[in-house]
């Protein structure tokens, strides 16, 4: 019997070992040339400017702007809880030790951290309830920061008694229904002034000794419910005092200083109504004043064009910003939603590499622990209040200062404070605490120029930097018989090239 043929059998198998054999090929082709690109991806770096679609305040930096210094924060969760919805934030000098006081706000009440961490017992602010807005201020002119509470009922003004027991004592009650307070020199006669925002203005005049007195008609108030504001110190030189009011249902107002208790209200759409939040300052660095607003979910920023204004940038926030220099460069950063937009180049167009934060609302910038360094503290969404140290290894330098005034206010505020160095220079309004100003690298300031609120321009020059300074305001020439400076104090061109 004949054996079957092979032939058949490899036919119909034949197909399939070529197949078989074929994927070999292309399996071996295929990885010989991904081993190729690969080895020159690697030898061609990413380039810096890559951008991240999604988010255009996420951009990896394009310069040495943002840097690659990585901010680094520890945090701590403080004792207590505030309603973050209302909840707000100021830090000022208690004791007049130059020691930062953490105060937080909400409808919840008021909370006090020494250094911005340990609980501070007060009676007469745990009562409160309802808190709608805290403002610091040395209104009796004592040198030390007293504190006026607004609620739904009213208005409180608190004196500061250095400490002692009770710390706080009422000096003042104002009823009726406002929003914010608004502390300065309306009147220039050396005494911080008060004015009261919310659907009828009130001005309060301070005699000089805290007894406030109605001034009804003191400022010619648009009509509207006035909901925010802030006041725009003008550029160094001026005694002028301007505020911005923002409004439920129309467009704000600025209020311009005409001296000798003189104001002008003007329009300023610019400011839309509903604005709230209203901050103010030198943000962009130009010498001239800016001014940054909440409005839903975003924050604007405002620039003065001398006789005009510009919203210039608007970026993402989630119930508040601040403006600080975490890195001691000597420039403004703005914190908004989680990131931390850089100022060199007055745009705010990159972002620092920074840790993620989960505190939004109610944020506030001091040096709680007196390292030469910036920290933060606020709230987050479910009303933790947090506070984060600032753990970044710094090469760059600062100076931390003190102002008294003499003639001035006792506690200066309103002083505006101008640091030069070199081609470089930036703008400050003293506040309820010591300032602090980061230098760069540079061991020196070549110039610190003080213009007190009654007029006198005084410098300091060639500070070392890493140092606290306290300077009391200079005496004028007693020949003048004026604020003004003595021939060695006029000040030269601060304006940037």
């Amino acid at each position: 019997m004949p054996l079957p043929s092979l032939r058949p059998a490899l036919a119909r198998y034949r197909n399939i070992f070529a197949a078989v054999l074929l994927g070999i090929v292309l399996i071996t082709g295929l990885l010989l040339v991904s081993s190729r690109e690969t080895a020159t991806v690697s030898e061609k770096p990413l380039p810096d400017n890559l951008e991240i679609a999604e988010n255009p305040l996420l951009q990896s930096p394009d310069s040495e702007i943002a840097g690659t210094l990585r901010l680094a924060f520890s945090t701590e969760e403080l004792l207590g809880s505030a309603d973050a919805s209302t909840a707000g934030s100021l830090v000022f000098d208690r004791l007049g030790d130059g020691r930062p006081t953490l105060l937080i706000w909400s409808s919840s009440g008021i909370l006090l951290y020494a250094d911005g961490f340990s609980p501070i017992s007060s009676p007469a602010l745990s009562s409160f309830k309802d808190v709608h807005d805290v403002s610091a201020a040395d209104f009796n002119n004592d040198g030390t920061i007293d504190l006026c509470v607004i609620t739904g009922q009213g208005v409180t003004l608190l004196a500061n008694r250095n400490g002692n027991s009770p710390s706080f004592e009422v000096a003042g009650y104002f009823k009726g229904r406002y929003a914010q307070a608004l502390w300065l020199d309306y009147d220039h006669d050396n005494d911080l002034d008060l004015i009261l925002l919310g659907a009828r203005p009130l001005v309060l005049r301070n005699p000089g000794n805290g007894n406030f007195a109605p001034q009804p008609k003191a400022i010619p108030f648009a009509s509207g419910r006035a909901i925010g504001g802030a006041v725009i110190h003008a550029t160094a030189g001026s005694r002028a005092f301007d505020f911005i009011v923002s409004y439920q249902g129309r467009t704000g107002v600025l209020y311009q200083d005409q001296m000798g208790a003189n104001y002008e209200a003007r329009s300023l759409p610019e400011l839309p109504s509903g604005a709230h939040q209203l901050r103010a300052g030198d943000f962009t660095g130009d010498g001239a004043p800016d001014f940054v607003y909440l409005l839903g979910r975003n924050a604007t920023m405002v620039e003065s064009l001398g006789l005009s204004w510009k919203a210039s940038k608007t970026v993402p926030s989630d119930g508040g910003f601040l403006f600080t220099d975490f890195a001691n460069l000597g420039v403004w950063d703005w914190m908004s939603g989680g990131v931390l937009l850089a100022g060199e180049d007055a745009g705010f167009s990159q972002s620092r590499e920074m840790a993620t934060v989960s505190a939004t609302q109610a944020l506030v910038a001091a040096d709680f622990n007196q390292d030469g360094k910036l920290d933060f503290a606020g709230v987050s969404k479910d009303g933790s209040i947090l506070r984060y140290i600032n753990q970044t290894e710094l090469a760059n330098c600062w100076l931390r200062i003190r102002l008294r005034g003499v003639r001035s206010p006792r506690a200066a505020q309103g002083t505006i404070v101008s640091m030069k160095n070199g081609s470089h220079s930036q703008q400050f309004v003293y506040g309820a605490g010591p300032l602090h100003m980061g230098t760069g690298s540079s061991p020196k300031v070549d110039l610190l120029q003080l213009n007190w609120p009654d007029g006198l321009i005084q410098l300091e020059r060639n500070l070392e930097t890493n140092k606290a300074y306290t300077f009391e305001e200079a005496a004028p020439l007693p020949s003048s018989g004026q604020a003004d400076a003595p021939q060695s104090h006029t000040p030269p061109s601060l304006s940037k090239p």
